[in-house]
């Protein structure tokens, strides 16, 4: 099936076959691997357990919420903590670069959908504008987000 949606690049609708098929395979993986990851969880210290819901509260929140303070209250801790428990465990990256990363993650996702515009994303990832995003784009990628897209397109 994989193979299939693949080579089937002249559908209109082959992008839309392709994530779907991606977040299929990926709740499958999910599911057949979870008693796996039961165990091997079971054995973290706390600390090592709060980063693991920071970083998954970090996937679930980081388009609406890009302040420290929110993650911290929503894992009960202060965010002097939750700064030196990220520092430990993530290579010595604060919440914020971490927060910053992984924004500028979804900022690039959301410029493969060529169909909405920066003021869009912008509103998307709850930004206080347009110009706002751009610099922030270009602060942390070097480029703006009109030169990312055009090299998207010229892949």
């Amino acid at each position: 099936m994989a193979r299939l949606i693949y080579e089937e690049k002249k559908s209109k609708y082959a992008d839309l076959l392709q994530r779907n098929f991606l977040q299929s395979y990926m709740v499958y993986v999910l599911e057949n691997v979870q008693p796996f990851f039961n165990q091997v969880t079971s054995g973290y210290s706390r600390r090592q357990n709060l980063y693991h819901s920071f970083i998954s509260l970090l996937y679930t929140y980081c388009r609406q919420h890009h302040d420290i303070g929110f993650y911290a209250d929503k894992l009960c801790i202060t965010t002097r903590y939750l700064y030196d428990i990220t520092f430990e465990y993530s290579l010595n990256l604060s919440p914020k670069q971490l927060i910053d990363k992984q924004l500028i993650l979804e900022i690039k996702t959301l410029l493969h959908f060529l169909e909405l515009t920066i003021t869009e994303i912008a509103f998307q990832l709850n930004l206080p504008d347009q110009s706002y995003l751009c610099r922030y784009f270009k602060r942390h990628t070097g480029i703006s987000p009109t030169e990312y897209r055009n090299q998207i397109k010229n892949d």
